[in-house]
């Protein structure tokens, strides 16, 4: 009976370390909305520079460079939970580090809902609201079922080795 919990629970890190791992690409997906859809919120940020101190298109350049930084760094942040949780699933080890970016995830995930829904979020169009609570919701579920997860497969394989 241990041993079949043990395999969902296996199983269950595998989907959701697969889809912490694909929603890291939302949060790019996310931004790039926001600025596509709002160019008039990005032009906000550099009304204050004068132009005959900083050349506008090194002003774009540093912007968008700050801006793929920013992916890639939210991109490792789900990759290494996501993958992390793969590898303790199929190969057995006691891994913990990632579940506090998982917890991290989590707290900033349910951040992310609560200031979208009290409106203090950057996006003034609905639609992308909305979506977003919706993804945000989702992101949650898969966070708590890795570290849920995580858990009752570490008890579980202490219990089957006694």
């Amino acid at each position: 009976m241990d041993e079949r919990k043990l395999r969902k629970y296996r199983n269950n890190l595998i989907s959701s370390g697969q889809a912490s791992i694909i929603f890291s690409l939302w949060s790019i997906l996310r931004f790039c909305l926001f600025v596509i859809l709002n160019p008039q919120e990005v032009g906000k940020y550099f009304e204050d520079v004068q132009e005959d101190e900083i050349p506008v298109i090194v002003i774009w350049i540093a912007f968008w460079a700050i801006i793929i930084l920013f992916f890639l760094i939210i991109f490792l942040f789900h990759y290494f939970v996501g993958k992390s949780a793969i590898i303790e699933a199929r190969k057995n080890k006691d891994k913990y580090v990632y579940l506090i970016f998982a917890l991290l995830m989590l707290a900033l995930c349910a951040f992310s809902v609560n200031s979208t829904v009290r409106g203090k979020s950057e996006s003034t169009n609905m639609d992308v609201a909305a979506v977003s609570v919706i993804m945000d919701i989702t992101s949650m579920f898969i966070y708590t079922d890795i570290i849920f997860s995580s858990i009752v497969t570490k008890v579980l394989r202490h219990r089957i080795s006694r």
